[in-house]
């Protein structure tokens, strides 16, 4: 995840002003404006060594390195691990930077993973720390991290990504704040079977899906072993998966009927599946096309299909009504039998699900999750909605399009 570089902005407007003073003192005494421009450039450009010294919280893994993540390239350009910080000897981390003076600057700190980032206590979200000096021979921040996003559960240092995961980073689109990433698994034999073509499963979250390094709570769904085995026993079709990558924009992107929620649909249907179809052997068709979330992921999931039928043949919805999602955003959820009539569905959300049955879908498969709700949850029936999605084929029915 990474934010818009404020700080070369700020630079570049502090410079402006600097050469409007200079050019209005001009007119009254030149030598004496530019003098004054010049000793107030010159400040403004004075840099300040800063140490940042962090306390981290109980459980905080050892032999994990902490980052300082910000808003210039000395703080790591938003880079999740950005700027490594020492471990003390007092269980304290510490780093110095060079700061410009009078200029304020946002960071955060993580452990090399933005699904390792601090946050406040209570799982309450941390506005971004803000850090501005003045022109003195140096100055320390003393930071107290009160939780980590994950609780200290992740390593991000390893991976668990199993298999040919290809990656498109940074993809820019306009009316989303962020760029966004797409996070790509291929099926075995994906490179060998070169005549072959495949259906596609679309998942938002993708930092939860593949990779418990990068995983909100440090554990991930499982998607890559779980339809690597599958494709492998032959208990379903082989296909691609691909994980929609979210950022700090989520809980406004993802709730229907907001403007940052339709910009979202947009780079979904016009941009991420022509760049996927374009780049991968596909079947490009409704029928052979799913889309799949959890909480608020399985909500906007409902919305792309009841806002731009015709493009997504199937859904998968686990725990719809749970994880921040509030009435009203089901609400806006047509149902619409032009949108819905030829899509199959399977959800573990037996009342919605009798109700999408009401709105006439082709198929709803209602499957009750008996407890909990996360990512080890949703592991465990990853099995039972890809053999949902896509049942085995005979061989006649390999190609296609």
């Amino acid at each position: 995840m990474k934010k818009p570089l404020i700080v070369a902005v700020s630079l570049f407007s502090l410079g402006l002003g600097g050469a409007g003073a200079w050019y209005a003192k001009a007119k009254i005494d030149e030598k004496k404006g530019a003098d004054q421009t010049a000793q107030s450039l010159a400040d403004a450009a004075q840099t300040v060594p800063v140490t940042f010294v962090v306390t981290p919280p109980e459980g905080t893994p050892t032999d994990q390195r902490l980052y300082l993540s910000g808003s210039t390239a000395t703080l790591g350009s938003w880079e999740a691990a950005g700027v490594p910080m020492t471990l003390q000897d007092d269980g304290t981390y510490a780093t110095t930077i060079d700061l410009v003076n009078s200029v304020e600057y946002q960071y955060k700190v993580t452990r090399g993973t933005w699904s390792t980032v601090e946050q406040a206590a209570g799982d309450q979200p941390l506005p971004d720390r803000v850090v501005k000096v003045e022109p003195e021979p140096a100055a320390t921040v003393a930071i107290a991290v009160a939780e980590w996003v994950d609780k200290g559960l992740s390593n991000p240092s390893v991976t668990t990504r199993t298999g040919d995961i290809r990656f498109h980073k940074a993809l820019p689109f306009d009316g989303l704040e962020l760029p966004r990433d797409l996070v790509v698994w291929l099926p075995p034999g994906y490179d060998t079977a070169t005549d072959r073509r495949y259906p596609v499963l679309y998942v938002q979250d993708a930092q939860n899906l593949f990779d418990a390094a990068e995983s909100y709570q440090g554990f991930e769904w499982r998607l890559d072993e779980t339809a690597r085995d599958l494709v492998l026993s032959g208990d379903t079709q082989p296909m691609i998966i691909v994980g929609l990558g979210n950022t700090d924009q989520r809980p406004e992107e993802f709730t229907p009927g907001t403007a940052k929620s339709k910009a979202y649909v947009d780079f979904v249907v016009t941009a991420a599946k022509p760049l996927i179809d374009s780049t991968y052997r596909t079947k490009a068709g409704t029928n052979h096309t799913s889309i799949a979330g959890a909480g608020m992921g399985a909500v906007i999931s409902f919305y792309i299909v009841d806002s731009r039928p015709g493009v997504f043949g199937k859904v998968v919805a686990l725990a719809p009504t749970q994880w921040g999602v509030e009435p009203e955003m089901l609400e806006e959820i047509t149902w619409n039998g032009s949108a819905w009539s030829d899509v199959r569905a399977w959800i573990d959300h037996a009342e919605l699900g009798e109700q999408m049955k009401a709105a006439g879908l082709d198929e709803v498969r209602i499957s009750p999750a008996e407890e909990g709700h996360n990512e080890d949850d949703w592991a465990e029936v990853a099995p039972d909605f890809l053999r949902f999605l896509f049942p085995p084929i005979d061989n006649g029915q390999l190609a296609g399009g």
